[in-house]
């Protein structure tokens, strides 16, 4: 069996935009991006309550921090998306996979950029992250 050398790698404009330019370039996620993703539920602990056989089981999730994480790991590039000044928000460096945030940013650079648009373009971003990665989404696929 060959592996394939490049993911799938699908651009869409923002619809959010109301100037029209904006694109985001979405790549499949690979098995090591899956295992990065898997990561943010890994951590469970038990804790057990003195003298009883009582037991608690205790998970940290945050789907907001979840879909941030989606996107660094699976976002190529994303243009028409500018600060105050005419800068682009997010950084992207050409790799042997395509495109990549990832390559061309921080991650805590990226939760920066991140952080700054609003919920609507947020929203609008990570449904493309899912429709290139469709089993990431747990409403498509019962993860």
């Amino acid at each position: 069996m060959k592996v394939v050398s490049k993911p799938i790698i699908e651009t869409f404009k923002l619809e959010t935009d109301p100037d029209g330019d904006a694109t985001v370039t979405v790549r499949q996620a690979r098995e090591g991006e899956n295992i990065e993703r898997a990561a943010a539920f890994a951590e469970t602990t038990r804790m057990y309550t003195q003298d009883s056989d009582d037991m608690q089981i205790k998970q940290r999730y945050n789907r907001r921090e979840l879909v941030r994480l989606e996107a660094y790991l699976t976002l190529g590039r994303v243009t028409g998306i500018v600060d105050e000044d005419g800068n682009e928000l997010f950084k992207s460096k050409d790799g042997k996979d395509g495109p990549s945030v990832r390559e061309g940013m921080s991650q805590n650079d990226f939760n920066h950029s991140w952080g700054l648009l609003a919920p609507d373009v947020v929203a609008e971003i990570v449904g493309y992250v899912y429709d290139v990665n469709p089993t990431w989404d747990f409403t498509r696929s019962g993860e």
